[in-house]
């Protein structure tokens, strides 16, 4: 515990490293982080098993396993974009617009 109060505490300090924590990469990675929990299992899953299949019977064990991780970070980054936009998005607007009813009443 104490560590990690060093840690942040340490971060918050040093302007090179709080420099590198606000690029905007970094930022877009941590709005859409919640939507890349939900969906790299799946992703990881179908979209290896398929591309596996595909490349490993003409290519080397280690370039079939260094295409598969290449590719589905770049789906999962991609599909947890989408569902950030689309659906995360209006759910929170839908379930505002429920709790501002409620509190009406």
């Amino acid at each position: 515990m104490i560590g990690a109060v060093i840690l942040i505490v340490g971060v918050i300090c040093s302007g090179d490293f709080k420099a590198v924590l606000e690029c905007k990469v970094l930022m877009k990675l941590g709005k859409i982080s919640y939507s890349i929990y939900l969906i790299h299992i799946p992703i990881i899953y179908f979209a290896s098993s398929y591309i596996f299949m595909k490349f490993y019977t003409t290519n080397h064990y280690l370039k079939t396993v260094g295409i598969i991780f290449i590719v589905t970070n770049v789906i999962v980054v991609i599909l947890a974009d989408l569902y950030s936009r689309i659906i995360e998005k209006n759910c929170t607007h839908i379930v505002n617009y429920m709790c501002r009813i409620i509190e009406n009443e």
